[in-house]
């Protein structure tokens, strides 16, 4: 077996990859690449296009596919200074929406982690202000750290540590650290 770039990213190191949740039939790729670009390929990788921040000063910083991708085509990314962008589309169109809590207003700080937990919720992790969810694709978001430790320095969401949260009570949920092995 042998190795070969990637047509379209081959200077750009790449720092996030996402594939369909069913990726045998379904070609979709994402990629968060170069200088905070979102790269989409169609067709499993084989070709790439430009999406958002490239050059734009969008500035990604991850992103996140529907659990359902393959019947809604909804893919999210936030970006570095506290935006989400949402797609309905493939990432055809955007609509952009300022990370916010009731409590605190906008968030302007980049997003670390982001995940589509279900079809409409969103999980997201800031350094300064910890776990943060939504109901409504992103549209609206509220603190959701109840329970956790302060923010970590990586995302808490990834599993970046050996520790593990799970949610155990309806919205807003309550995330009980449960120590992970090793």
């Amino acid at each position: 077996e042998s190795w070969a770039a990637v047509p379209g990213l081959e200077a750009a190191p790449v720092q996030q990859i996402v594939l369909a949740p069913d990726s045998l039939a379904d070609p979709f790729v994402a990629a968060l690449a170069g200088d905070a670009c979102l790269w989409l390929s169609h067709d499993g990788g084989d070709s790439w296009s430009p999406a958002v921040g490239c050059g734009d000063g969008t500035l990604p910083s991850v992103v996140a596919l529907s659990p359902g991708f393959g019947a809604d085509d909804r893919l999210w990314v936030a970006t570095r200074h506290g935006t989400v962008l949402s797609s309905e589309d493939r990432g055809e169109s955007w609509t952009e929406t300022v990370l916010e809590t009731p409590l605190s207003g906008p968030v302007d700080e980049a997003v670390q982690d982001l995940v589509a937990v279900e079809a409409h919720r969103l999980l997201a992790v800031t350094p300064s202000y910890g776990a943060l969810c939504s109901d409504d694709s992103g549209q609206s978001w509220d603190l959701c750290s109840e329970g956790l430790p302060p923010a970590p320095s990586s995302p808490a969401v990834s599993g970046a540590t050996s520790d593990a949260w799970t949610s155990t009570g309806p919205p807003p949920p309550s995330w009980p650290c449960r120590p992970g092995k090793g």
